[in-house]
């Protein structure tokens, strides 16, 4: 009995411990629950804050969005008025040098702003010369062929590069990359490298030379190669180009990649500041570089200029006469081409996947801007085997005319093409021809050359358009709106001689300040 009352003093402590236990484990969760409570009060207000600030962030990104646009629309106005200001000083007689100076001056200062950028993507022996790919620095001269305010040509453009020239290629020293564009065709790339080095003497820095090769084939490569004067690079695609749609040549699509690569290349990572694109089945005139040296000082100067050409669609030769002789035009020909880092920084994100040049012919890429082409043309395209299958070769390609005659182009004064200058100018060219009723066409008995003078024709859509070309023979084809050859629906060219048969389309005279006669 004693020891059985021993052990209740035990039992009462252990009772008493566990109680003990019990209560501080309910106090230590009570304490707990409260801190979380505290720091789940905390992150609610934090997160009421952070809602608050986003609200008025949102606000702000909105208001500072209208600001913009306000300014945008005020930006617009005032080159609006700009350009009108610009128009009424040529109108009034003033000096065109002097816009161009203004023009000039403000480009060589957003050039000296821009960041340089290097994007490594070729396959030749460049690679491994570590920092030698020429830069382009404020030192480049851009547009300033325009010194004594006298003249916008060739001929003072190279006297103020002329001091500059060290040698080596530089990009800085260019006045274009030239790039023979090849695939698989051996015997039309051989016959490309031929004109270009027979005009090229004497280039090498103002004009480097380059090959670019679409693929594997072991025979472009070899050929490529042997010309040493040509820098050779190499596109090589990861995988097929994915169609859009079936039955689609696939070619359209490799080439459209293909160009990417080769701008890519020439633009961003050598950072030349112009590209002259060629193709592999093209031979060149003797006068094909001064041309472009002489215009690339129009694409710096005038940026309502897209590119420049060195073809013309109706440069059949029946169809020309005069070798001196530049045009502004809606449509963009390709078919050996030049343009300037700013527009390929422009095109570069929204690269076509195929079809590229009817993609640059669309009013989204072209923004109203138009292609400087010759009358005569300083490429032949010798290509009827191709992507395009021949198209149009017998036709319209194998009777161009290519330019033979000497032209100085470093005495040309090429101001009138400027936007500022190119309607009057168009318009003068207008009136003096005589116009006649669609109805009474009949290449067989009236001809500009047989009457002595120019003739006007108009016409009213793309069908009465057609019918119009198909009498002299010349294009019919229309793209994205425009007729080969267009300047605001004005198509001009010679027939059999000197004079001109110019189509118009009276709103496209309108948007030049012309009327035609009341009656007509």
């Amino acid at each position: 009995m004693a020891k059985r009352r021993s052990t209740f003093p035990v039992v009462r402590w252990l009772l008493i411990a566990c109680a003990l236990s019990f209560v501080l484990v309910q106090i230590r969760m009570l304490m707990i629950g409260t801190e979380c409570s505290d720091r789940v009060k905390v992150l609610m207000e934090a997160q009421r804050k952070w809602a608050n600030e986003a609200r008025s962030l949102r606000k702000n990104l909105t208001d500072v969005t209208r600001e913009t646009m306000g300014l945008e629309e005020e930006l617009e106005k005032a080159q609006a008025a700009y350009k009108h200001a610009r128009q009424e000083l040529v109108s009034s007689g003033g000096l065109i040098v002097q816009i161009v100076l203004e023009d000039t001056q403000r480009k060589q200062q957003q050039q000296q702003q821009q960041q340089q950028h290097v994007v490594a993507t070729s396959t030749d022996p460049l690679d491994k010369q570590g920092g030698g790919e020429g830069q382009t620095g404020a030192g480049v001269t851009r547009g300033g062929g325009i010194r004594g305010g006298k003249m916008l040509g060739g001929g003072v453009v190279q006297a103020a590069r002329a001091g500059r020239m060290r040698g080596g290629g530089d990009a800085k020293d260019a006045v274009a990359a030239v790039v023979i564009m090849a695939c698989n065709r051996v015997d039309y790339l051989d016959r490309t490298i031929q004109s270009v080095l027979l005009h090229h003497k004497g280039l090498d820095t103002k004009f480097p030379l380059f090959i670019s090769q679409d693929g594997t084939n072991a025979g472009v490569k070899e050929r490529a190669k042997q010309a040493q004067q040509f820098t050779y690079l190499q596109h090589i695609e990861a995988a097929p180009p994915r169609m859009n749609n079936p039955g689609e040549n696939i070619a359209y699509y490799r080439i459209a990649e293909h160009y990417k690569f080769a701008l890519t290349e020439l633009f961003d990572r050598r950072q030349f500041p112009r590209v002259i694109i060629l193709e592999d089945d093209m031979e060149l005139a003797p006068d094909f570089f001064d041309y472009f040296e002489a215009t690339s000082n129009l694409l710096d100067v005038d940026e309502s200029i897209l590119a420049v050409s060195s073809w013309n669609d109706n440069g059949q030769k029946q169809f020309v006469h005069d070798s001196e002789l530049l045009y502004r035009s809606d449509f963009f020909p390709g078919l050996g081409w030049m343009l300037k880092r700013e527009l390929w920084a422009e095109l570069k994100p929204k690269w076509a996947r195929a079809y590229w040049d009817d993609w640059l012919r669309l009013p989204e890429q072209r923004k109203g801007r138009q292609t400087i082409r010759p009358e005569v043309c300083r490429t032949y395209n010798f290509g009827e085997h191709g992507s395009s299958m021949g198209q149009y070769f017998s036709q319209y390609l194998a009777p161009i005319r290519l330019n033979a005659l000497p032209v100085n182009w470093a005495q040309k004064d090429l101001s009138y093409l400027l936007d500022v200058s190119y309607p009057a100018y168009m318009v003068s060219q207008l009136r003096t021809a005589r116009l006649i009723p669609l109805a009474a066409v009949n290449t067989e008995v009236v001809t500009p050359s047989e009457l002595g003078y120019d003739v006007m024709v108009e016409y009213g859509n793309e069908s009465s358009f057609a019918q119009l070309a198909g009498e002299f023979g010349v294009f019919q084809e229309w793209k994205a709106g425009v007729p080969r050859t267009a300047y605001s629906g004005v198509v001009v060219f010679r027939y059999h001689g000197p004079h001109r048969v110019f189509f118009v389309e009276r709103r496209g005279l309108a948007r030049l300040g012309f009327k035609l006669p009341s009656g007509t």
